[in-house]
């Protein structure tokens, strides 16, 4: 397994490979300076129950901190993750 980014123009998703195959994806849109949206999270059936949404999320919170982003979850996943773990993410959570 194997843990990608692709990003263009202020858009991008990190992504899990397995045996070559896009298995795993959360998607994001830069929308203004220090602003990162999360828009969707996709796992395969057959890779569910692996934690791989969780993980996806963290790959996400990861890269804001160290691009100095806040991140508003549009996701209903990600949401669900920053509410079940607010003080884990209290310091990117930018809450509408």
């Amino acid at each position: 397994m194997e843990l990608l980014q692709n990003e263009t123009d202020g858009k991008g998703k990190f992504y899990f490979t397995h045996e070559h195959k896009e298995v795993a994806s959360i998607y994001y849109i830069k929308r203004s300076p220090g602003i990162l949206v999360i828009l969707h999270t996709e796992v395969d059936k057959e890779m569910q129950g692996k934690n791989l949404g969780k993980q996806l999320v963290e790959a996400v919170a990861d890269y804001a901190r160290k691009q100095k982003m806040k991140i508003i979850p549009e996701c209903t996943y990600a949401k669900a993750v920053f509410s079940r773990n607010e003080t884990a993410y209290a310091d990117i959570w930018e809450k509408e």
